[in-house]
């Protein structure tokens, strides 16, 4: 086995930008394995790390492979989207434990705030203003589950307007505020129409397909996850599940990462969170949660990279955050020349705008601070001297890593009652670890089959292969 001695980690946000194919996942491959050896060597404390990746078999699957060889299985949780049959819970309406009761109402609603952002972001909707009614019936759903004196799946929001089902009766029956109580005992009344809150329905059901409704469980504990300096490897596969799901369950996440920085009393251990492709997959929102916290968090301990093939972020607002708050921009080859412009902006030279158009695979201008240099990633080298090993040796390492008790097998429901449906979707305190088959086929839907039988047997690649070595 072979490694390479790796350079020391360097703390901070930072902005990584270039075309398909123009080295920056692979390097990214590279700083993330940094920050994973922090503290193995020496046993100080380590890093925990978080990485996002939209795509299949790319950036996460390369780094996996690479933390196997350094013998860092013990730490990783791998979490592929479009799998259905070993899966992580995860808590996206957690409810405050605050004594305080106004201190665990501003901390639900900030919840709520920060979820109700991420449900706005499929097909680029920034905002409800100009439709106040559905954005208050939106976050009143949210607000009802969580808002129980019982647990409930985080998932059952979808039936906040359904009252012909069970889980909405047992929402109505256990809610702790008077004022939803109220409105949605008018809503199983009929006092107020369906026709009302039938956008805000249509925007629950969207994003609750079988991806996002199986990891609404509570199996896997990510504070103290990252807590024991954990590494969770999430890879979004959106060619094979429902975009909206995939890219709230990513966000999601995100924002959970957020939320336990915030929250921790003591900066450690550091965190780097990794949004792989943060702009077309809508991991950075136009509401601002993620740049506060990389304007905030610094000095709690989070970096986060912010990796992009173009800087189109949702607003300047946004954009112009993002570059104050990250300490390091790295630019690789754009082939956009708007892009290049930009760069050559920050770069601070306009002769940059033609330089970045010419910069070869692995090639980078970086600036930190106020200092520009050049720089070229040189690839690490295949660990194992046997071709082919590293990818058997990490596949071998997935198929235990399944079996930790993180992980639960969701259990097929083929229940045609539309009120034990919705009960059998309630959460378990005892989260059943017993292998199971995955959602049938009707479940899924015509269309959500047709992108799991074209993606079969198909790898999607991005620019995560080493550069060349020429």
């Amino acid at each position: 086995m072979r490694f390479t001695k790796l350079p020391e980690y360097r703390p901070g946000n930072r902005l990584v930008s270039g075309s398909t194919r123009s080295g920056k996942s692979y390097a990214e491959v590279i700083e993330i394995i940094i920050a994973a050896m922090v503290g193995v060597m020496t046993g100080t404390s380590k890093m925990a790390i978080v990485v996002i990746d939209p795509h299949v078999n790319s950036l996460v699957w390369n780094v996996f492979k690479y933390l196997v060889a350094y013998g860092q299985s013990s730490r990783i949780l791998y979490d592929r989207l479009s799998s259905f049959s070993r899966v992580l819970g995860y808590r996206f309406l957690k409810p405050s434990t605050a004594r305080n009761p106004f201190k665990r109402g501003a901390e639900n609603d900030q919840t709520v705030k920060e979820f109700f952002d991420v449900l706005l972001r499929r097909k680029d909707v920034q905002s409800l203003t100009k439709n106040p009614q559905t954005e208050e019936n939106a976050d009143d759903g949210l607000s009802l589950v969580i808002n129980q004196d019982q647990e409930v799946e985080d998932s059952a929001f979808q039936f906040a307007y359904s009252p012909e089902t069970d889980t909405f009766d047992e929402l109505l029956a256990h809610c702790t505020d008077d004022r939803l109580r109220q409105k949605f005992q008018a809503v199983a009344d009929g006092r107020i129409k369906p026709g009302t809150y039938a956008s805000a329905k249509r925007l629950f059901k969207s994003v609750c397909t079988p991806a996002f409704t199986i990891r609404c469980h509570n199996s896997f504990d990510l504070p103290g996850f990252l807590d024991d300096a954990g590494i969770l490897l999430v890879e979004g596969d959106t060619e094979s599940i429902s975009q909206d799901a995939a890219n709230t369950v990513m966000g999601g996440i995100a924002l959970q990462v957020i939320q336990y920085v915030r929250s921790r009393r003591r900066p450690v251990p550091r965190v780097l969170l990794v949004l792989d492709e943060a702009t077309n997959a809508n991991l950075i929102g136009a509401a601002g949660h993620e740049v506060r916290a990389m304007a905030e968090l610094q000095k709690k301990g989070l970096d986060v990279h912010v990796l992009v093939q173009s800087p189109n972020f949702p607003n300047a607002f946004i954009e112009d955050a993002i570059l104050t708050n990250c300490i390091e921009h790295h630019w690789y080859f754009a082939a956009n020349d708007a892009v290049a412009r930009k760069a050559a902006a920050d770069l601070g030279d306009p002769s940059y705008r033609d330089r970045v158009r010419q910069l070869r695979r692995g090639e980078r201008f970086i600036k930190r601070l106020n200092r520009v240099s050049f720089d070229k990633v040189e690839g690490l080298p295949d660990p194992w001297a046997y071709p082919g090993l590293t990818e058997r040796k990490a596949r071998v390492a997935l198929s235990q890593i399944l079996k930790r008790p993180e992980y639960w097998s969701p259990t097929c429901d083929t229940s045609n009652n539309p009120k034990t449906k919705a009960s059998s979707r309630r959460s378990s305190s005892s989260p059943s670890n017993t292998s199971s088959s995955s959602p049938t086929s009707s479940d899924l839907g015509a269309a959500e089959r047709l992108r799991i039988a074209r993606s079969k047997g198909s790898a999607k690649s991005d620019d995560s292969t080493p550069p060349d070595e020429s």
